[in-house]
């Protein structure tokens, strides 16, 4: 088809062509500043969500990793994106699978990875995730003083908490995207039930390590402003407004 007026490239080049779609994604930084706060920190593991919920958190990441290639804290990376698009229907406790990892000085081979996974995960829509299958596969790895990280998503919670009596060593918890809300408590139960520790980008809200973990009575837990029971070996939340987290270990 023939446009009036249109009769050369030069003409053509200055028309309107169509929409350029400009995503401004921004989500507070997570891993770098907290590695930043703890530069005694070492072989380290990190079990990232790469689901796409977490692409805000993930940019973020991929910056840090950018300016930080010379940087040797990170042993590893351990990706899952809850079940590598598998249905819903199809996923099991311990076997929904989609968990993936990658070993490396060059910290352009975890980006590469970030981006390689969360694609392969691309159709999932399931809102819980299999944190816990995540974190026992990342043990196999860790060795004597080893760090086990977790990046999760502050407003997505564990399918498989069943499962937290096989983690052995304790587990730093980073709540990517929690800004605005209350921390989740699942998230806070991983750190607390493996004696480790939770933090966001800008502040290390609890370190779990000495915390008492009983069964027969209640003892109350601040965390900021908040105030945590326990409830069996976990903790419960009793001012907590908008957790995402409804239901508790």
């Amino acid at each position: 088809m023939k446009i009036a007026g249109l009769n050369n490239l030069d003409t053509a080049k200055e028309q309107f062509h169509g929409f350029v779609l400009v995503y401004d994604y921004k989500a507070e930084p997570t891993l770098g500043p907290v590695l930043d706060r703890h530069k005694n920190w070492d072989s380290i593991i990190v079990v990232v969500d790469v689901t796409t919920s977490m692409l805000p958190s993930l940019l973020e990441v991929n910056k840090w990793l950018d300016l930080n290639y010379k940087n040797k804290q990170i042993d590893r990376f351990v990706y899952f994106n809850d079940g590598d698009g598998i249905p819903d229907y199809m996923k099991r406790l311990n076997a929904t699978g989609g968990i993936h990892t990658d070993t490396s000085s060059d910290y352009a081979t975890y980006m590469k990875g970030i981006k390689k996974y969360m694609v392969m995960g691309l159709g999932n829509m399931d809102k819980a995730e299999n944190v816990l299958e995540a974190l026992i596969y990342a043990q196999k790895f860790a060795k004597p003083g080893s760090e086990i990280i977790l990046l999760s998503d502050n407003n997505s919670s564990p399918r498989d908490t069943a499962l937290i009596d096989s983690l052995t060593i304790p587990v730093k918890v980073i709540a990517c995207g929690a800004e605005g809300c209350d921390l989740n408590t699942s998230l806070i139960n991983i750190a607390y039930r493996t004696g480790g520790s939770i933090h966001t980008g800008t502040s290390d809200v609890r370190d779990f390590k000495n915390a008492r973990r009983v069964k027969d009575r209640e003892i109350i837990i601040n965390i900021g402003s908040k105030k945590y029971i326990t409830k069996g070996r976990s903790l419960k939340c009793i001012n907590c407004y908008c957790d995402p987290d409804l239901r508790y270990f």
